[in-house]
C-alpha cells in the first residue's frame, strides 16, 4: 500500500519533494504516490500528459510510484486524498512566502490547517533522507507528552538522536514553566532510553531564528514541530513561529505534527515498532 504522498505542481521544488520521499520511503516499507489536483474537468487530460511526463524523471527508481489527478479544491483535497489512501504521510515541498502569501499563508499552510495526516516539509533543495539528528523545540506551549512520546517514536523509526532546544525567557513565570517543561521532557526520554542532548537558547535572536541556528550547527536533519489548528498558523506581523519554522531557508526539513493526530500517528510509529 502507499503510504507516502508528494503534492506536485511538476516543478522543480515538487521534483526535489519526490526525490526526498523516494528516499525516505525504504524506511517505512511502503511506496510513493504523486498528487495533482487541477480545478476543472477540461484540465484533467492536459494533467494527464504533464504526469507522465514527470514521472519520467524517476523512472530509475526501485520504489513503487503511483500517481493520481484530482479534480476539486488544492487545499481541501490533498488532505483528503492522504486520509482515503491511508497516507502514513505528506511529503511537501515548498519555496517559502513569497508576494502577498506572506499576509495570507503559503500553500503548505494552507493545506496543513485542513489536514489529518503528518506534513513533512522540505525546502527548495532538502538533504539527504537520512535521519540522524531531530532538533525539538522546548517552550511554554510544549504539550510534554504528546511531543515527546511522537518524538521517541520517531528516533526509534529513524534511529536518530533527540537534541531539545530550550527557549529564554526573562520573567519568573515563563522560564519556571519552560524549566518544567524541560525537566519533563529528560524524565520522559530517559525512562524510554532515548539518547538526547540538551542545548539552552541565550535570547539574543527570536526563538525560532535561535531554533535554526542551532539546527544548522549540529547539521539537524529534521525539526520537528506541533501545530494547534485551533490557533491558526498566520501572525500579521510576520512572527508566527510555526510558519517561519515551516517556511526556513536553512533547507532543513520539517516534520509538522497536529495535536489532534496524536492517537493516529502513535498508530502509524507502532507499525514499525
Amino acid at each position: 500500500m502507499t503510504r507516502l504522498i508528494v503534492p506536485v505542481d511538476f516543478g522543480e521544488v515538487a521534483a526535489n519533494a519526490v526525490n526526498y520521499a523516494l528516499e525516505l520511503a525504504p524506511q517505512f516499507e511502503t511506496g510513493v504516490a504523486l498528487l495533482h489536483v487541477v480545478p476543472e474537468d477540461d484540465q484533467f487530460h492536459r494533467a494527464e500528459v504533464e504526469m507522465e511526463k514527470f514521472k519520467e524523471r524517476f523512472k530509475s527508481t526501485d520504489v513503487e510510484l503511483k500517481s493520481y489527478i484530482l479534480v476539486g479544491n488544492l487545499f481541501e483535497d490533498i488532505a483528503k486524498a492522504a486520509e482515503l489512501l491511508e497516507a502514513y504521510m505528506v511529503v511537501m515541498g515548498t519555496s517559502g512566502l513569497k508576494g502577498m502569501q506572506y499576509l495570507f499563508g503559503s500553500h503548505a499552510l494552507r493545506m496543513m490547517t485542513n489536514a489529518r495526516t503528518p506534513f513533512l516539509v522540505t525546502q527548495e533543495n532538502p538533504p539527504k533522507a537520512e535521519i540522524h539528528k531531530i532538533v525539538v523545540p522546548i517552550d511554554l506551549s510544549t504539550e510534554d507528552k504528546r511531543i515527546m512520546s511522537l518524538a521517541i517514536q520517531a528516533s526509534r523509526l529513524f534511529e536518530a538522536r533527540i537534541h531539545l532546544f530550550v527557549a529564554h525567557h526573562t520573567d519568573e513565570f515563563s522560564r519556571n514553566s519552560t524549566y518544567r517543561n524541560e525537566q519533563f521532557a529528560h524524565k520522559y526520554l530517559n525512562e524510554h532510553n532515548v539518547h538526547h542532548t540538551t542545548t539552552h537558547a541565550d535570547g539574543n535572536k527570536d526563538f525560532d531564528k535561535e531554533l535554526l541556528d542551532f539546527a544548522e550547527l549540529i547539521s539537524a536533519d529534521l525539526v520537528t514541530l506541533v501545530n494547534h489548528k485551533e490557533q491558526g498558523f498566520l501572525n500579521l506581523l510576520g512572527k508566527n513561529f510555526d510558519q517561519n519554522l515551516i517556511t526556513n531557508d536553512k533547507g532543513i526539513p520539517v516534520l509538522v505534527l497536529n495535536a489532534h493526530q496524536y492517537k493516529k500517528l502513535n498508530d502509524i510509529f507502532d507499525v514499525f515498532a
